[in-house]
C-alpha cells in the first residue's frame, strides 16, 4: 500500500468519524457567529451606532456560548447510544442557561440607555436621580428574578430533580419556615430597597449625613447602599439602615442650602459696616445663587458677641466652599480693618489714689 493510499485511508476514517463531524459543526457554528458579530461591529461604527455597538459588545460572549449549546444538541445523534441521554440533558441545560445570559446581557444595555437618558450632573437633578434609582433597582431585580427562573427550569430538565421537586413541594410548609427564619435578614434587605427605590427617601446622588459622616449615595442595590463620603472613603450599609434608623438627607427636595458661618467678634466692632461688607463680597461670588445674604448677632457673652453670616448656594458643594470663603473673607477684613473688633480680654487696673506712696519697704 502506497503512501497516499494509506493517507487516503487514514482521512476518510477520520472524516467518517461521528466524533470529528460533531466538533466540526459545533465549531463551524461558534466561526459563523463570530464572523456576523464582526460585520454587525464594523457597520454599527460606521453608521456610529452607539447603542447598536453596546448590544453586540455585551451580548457577543452569549450568543456564541448559545450557538456552541444549541450546536451541541444537534450534534448528540453522532455519540454513542450509552452517552446520549446524560448529554442531551447537559445540553439543554446549557442552552437554557445561555439564553438567560443573552436576557440579561439585553436587559443590563436597556437599563443604560433608559439611564444615560437622564443627567444628573446638572443643579436642577431630582428627578432625574429618582429615576435612575428606580431604573437600576428595577433591573437587578428582573434580572435576579430572570436568573432564579432560568435555573429552575433547566434543573427540572433532569427528572431526578423534578421527582425531588414534588417532594420538596410537599414539605414547603417546614420549608418556608426554615427559609424564611434564615433569609429573614436578606429578605429584610430586598424589601426595604425596593422601598426606598419607590418611596423616593433616598436617591443615587443624594447628599446624607450617616454616622456623623457628610457623603453621596453613590451606589443603592438591593441588600447595601454605598455612601461615598467626603474624603474619597466608602461606607457601605445595609439597605434596611435607612429604614429604621433617623439620618439627614440634603437635597431630598432640592438641592439649594442655606450655610452659615459663626464668628466671634468684639462689642466694639460695627455691624452695620461689617453687613455691608458681607454684602458686597457675597453679591460678586460666583458660587452665590442670589437668594439669601445677611449678618445678625446671634448670641453674647460676658467678653464678646457671636455673629452668623448666612449666605445660600445651589448645591452642598458650593454652600461648603462659601462657607470657607465667607469665614476667610470676614477675619482678613476684621484684622485689616481694626484689628480690635477680635475678641480680646479686657483686664482693668485700678489708678492708685493721688498723692499715695506705693513702694514697699
Amino acid at each position: 500500500m502506497t503512501a497516499i493510499q494509506i493517507f487516503a485511508s487514514f482521512t476518510n476514517n477520520v472524516l467518517s468519524s461521528n466524533w470529528l463531524r460533531a466538533l466540526i459543526a459545533m465549531v463551524g457554528s461558534v466561526v459563523l457567529v463570530v464572523v456576523v458579530y464582526g460585520v454587525l461591529s464594523r457597520l454599527s461604527k460606521r453608521r456610529h451606532s452607539k447603542h447598536f455597538v453596546m448590544v453586540i459588545n455585551s451580548t457577543r460572549k452569549s450568543v456564541i456560548a448559545f450557538s456552541f449549546a444549541l450546536s451541541g444538541t444537534e450534534s448528540i445523534r453522532f455519540a454513542p447510544f450509552r452517552w446520549r441521554l446524560g448529554l442531551n440533558y447537559a445540553a439543554q441545560i446549557a442552552v437554557i442557561l445561555t439564553i438567560v445570559w443573552i436576557i440579561v446581557n439585553i436587559l443590563a444595555v436597556v437599563s443604560t440607555m433608559v439611564v444615560e437618558r437622564f443627567d444628573i450632573t446638572v443643579v436642577d437633578n431630582r428627578d432625574a436621580r429618582r429615576t435612575v434609582t428606580q431604573v437600576s433597582l428595577i433591573h437587578r431585580v428582573i434580572s435576579i428574578t430572570i436568573i432564579i427562573i432560568g435555573i429552575l427550569v433547566s434543573l427540572t430538565t433532569l427528572p431526578a430533580i423534578r421527582t425531588f421537586g414534588t417532594t420538596v413541594l410537599a414539605s414547603a410548609g417546614v420549608l418556608s419556615i426554615v427559609a424564611g427564619i434564615a433569609g429573614q435578614s436578606t429578605l429584610g434587605n430586598m424589601i426595604a430597597g425596593i422601598q426606598i427605590a419607590f418611596s423616593g427617601a433616598l436617591r443615587i446622588g443624594d447628599v446624607v449625613v450617616v454616622q456623623n459622616e457628610w457623603g453621596t449615595i453613590e451606589a443603592i442595590t438591593l441588600t447595601y447602599v454605598v455612601v461615598k463620603i467626603w474624603d474619597e472613603r466608602r461606607l457601605v450599609l445595609p439597605v434596611s439602615y435607612f429604614v429604621n434608623t433617623p439620618f439627614e438627607n440634603w437635597t431630598r427636595d432640592t438641592s439649594q442650602l442655606l450655610g452659615a458661618v459663626l464668628i466671634f467678634v468684639d462689642y466694639s466692632v460695627s455691624i452695620p459696616e461689617l453687613r455691608k461688607e458681607l454684602i458686597d463680597y457675597v453679591s460678586s461670588h460666583p458660587l452665590w445663587d442670589k437668594r439669601v445674604v445677611t449678618l445678625q448677632v446671634v448670641n453674647s457673652t460676658e467678653l464678646a458677641i457671636q455673629i452668623r453670616a448666612l449666605v445660600s448656594s445651589s448645591t452642598s458643594g458650593n454652600s461648603w466652599n462659601l462657607r470657607c470663603d465667607v469665614r476667610e473673607h470676614l477675619i482678613t477684613y476684621l484684622m485689616d480693618n481694626n484689628p480690635g473688633s477680635l475678641p480680646r480680654v479686657h483686664i482693668d487696673v485700678a489708678k492708685p489714689a493721688a498723692g499715695k506712696d506705693t513702694t514697699q519697704n
